[in-house]
């Protein structure tokens, strides 16, 4: 079931419309996996019988068309958090490594999916969105705890540590609900929760201490 991409929600029951899907990095990737496929559903190694009553192939137009959706949905966020952080600070010397380092995160995520031969789908692009969003929250509390917190009775060091401990503790439990969604997780589910933890991973070690070094270097106390 898993190996078809099959719902394994449908085991043991009766279901006449399932769906298959299949993909790859590169085209010969999913052409590979299209064989295999085929050959699977055709070869008879299924217990039951099965019948190929049609088959379509989609344009790669398709494709390029998705990824130009994507690319302006991406740019709407951008400009949606922007607007957002803008109004929460109405300084660009906090909005601007926000946003810069939010760019960086999803850069990195995709270089991380591309090392590990993982295909983008719409499942893993959710968790890029979810992971970055993450961030931003994390960077917002970094913010305020060096400029809107209390009077500085901490060095803005120790300030940075506190947040740390905030951001730490909300990643360990995010990585803890995805992990096991990623290991038992089927089909596009499993996506999701790769993405969102190379997300979260990529932010506590690359983009949040790089984000903490910047804000420390601006004077924005």
């Amino acid at each position: 079931m898993d190996s078809l991409r099959i719902s394994a929600s449908l085991a043991g029951k009766a279901y006449s419309t399932p769906v298959i899907t299949g993909g790859g990095s590169t085209r010969e990737d999913a052409l590979r996996n299209m064989r295999r496929l085929q050959s699977i559903l055709s070869s008879g190694a299924l217990p039951v019988k099965l019948n190929a009553v049609r088959i379509d192939t989609i344009s790669p137009s398709l494709g390029s068309q998705f990824v130009r959706s994507v690319m302006i949905a991406a740019l709407a966020a951008l400009i949606a958090v922007s607007m957002v952080v803008f109004i929460r600070y109405r300084n660009w010397k906090i909005v601007g490594p926000i946003i810069l380092t939010s760019v960086s995160e999803i850069i990195i995520i995709l270089g991380v999916a591309s090392l590990i031969k993982w295909t983008i789908d719409l499942a893993s692009i959710a968790g890029i969105i979810a992971s970055v969003g993450t961030g931003v929250d994390h960077q917002i509390i970094i913010t305020d705890e060096i400029a809107l917190g209390r009077e500085r009775v901490f060095s803005i060091k120790e300030k940075i540590k506190r947040a740390f401990f905030i951001i730490f503790g909300t990643a360990s439990t995010t990585i803890a609900a995805m992990v096991p969604l990623g290991v038992i997780g089927i089909g596009i589910m499993r996506g999701f929760a790769v993405t969102t933890v190379i997300g979260v991973l990529v932010g506590i070690f690359i983009t949040r201490p790089t984000y903490g070094k910047i804000i420390e270097k601006l004077e924005i106390v």
